[in-house]
């Protein structure tokens, strides 16, 4: 078995299913397992794929416990579905961070305190940039990270004004923060289900497999 250089996680099982579904042919995909966890891997790319959980700790612990374990990985990538906080975002789009921003970390000692955020991998994103689609856009911007659903375009406009991000998710702090601590290059990379307001959640359901689908067609091309 190839050892891993990137390693691909996943909030939700769903997400990695309809992603996995798309992306290559069942027989390519290897049986990995832990103590903890069990996942995927592909040797003739040099992946692995897991669920992380949900929430920004939860996937931290994820995070730090299979990096302990894969050492050989350079690259670690969060990856799942957001809800789009600009109009030009739309259901379907692919968004890759160029920083994760931690929108739901509250400094109440010193009120102007600068939000967290983890940059992303340039030579990543410079790659990424090159892969072109006609039936969805990928945007290289900002993507927001705190443990709450958006579903409410008032608070929407709240975290993309504090923010100036693209999308919202949940887990991507809690991956970058693992990654940073074991000095491991990390990127976000999130496909867009809903627009963070009233119908976020029915439009979840709904729009999740065609979405994943988009992020597994564009990191095909990328690996």
């Amino acid at each position: 078995m190839k050892e891993p250089k990137s390693l691909l996680l996943f909030p939700l099982k769903k997400e990695l299913q309809f992603f996995k579904d798309s992306f290559l042919s069942n027989n390519l995909y290897e049986k990995m397992s832990f103590e903890k966890k069990t996942g995927f891997h592909i040797s003739s790319l040099g992946i692995s794929l897991f669920t992380c959980g949900h929430g920004k700790v939860q996937s931290a612990i994820t995070t730090q416990y299979l990096l302990d374990r894969l050492t050989s990985v350079k690259t670690v990538f969060c990856i799942g579905a957001a809800g789009g906080l600009m109009p030009e975002i739309k259901i379907g789009d692919i968004v890759f961070s160029i920083e994760t921003i931690e929108h739901d970390y509250k400094e109440m000692f010193t009120p102007n305190a600068q939000l967290p955020f983890f940059k992303s991998c340039p030579e990543t994103l410079k790659k990424i940039q090159s892969i072109k689609s006609d039936s969805y856009k990928t945007h290289i911007g900002r993507i927001a990270s705190g443990d709450e659903d958006i579903v409410n375009s008032q608070r929407a406009l709240e975290v993309h004004k504090s923010t100036q991000a693209m999308a919202v998710a949940w887990e991507g702090a809690g991956v970058a923060r693992a990654a940073r601590f074991n000095e491991t290059s990390f990127v976000e990379c999130r496909a867009i289900t809903d627009s963070a307001n009233q119908q976020a959640s029915s439009d979840f359901e709904k729009n999740l497999r065609l979405a994943m689908s988009h992020v597994s067609q564009t990191l095909l091309h990328f690996f």
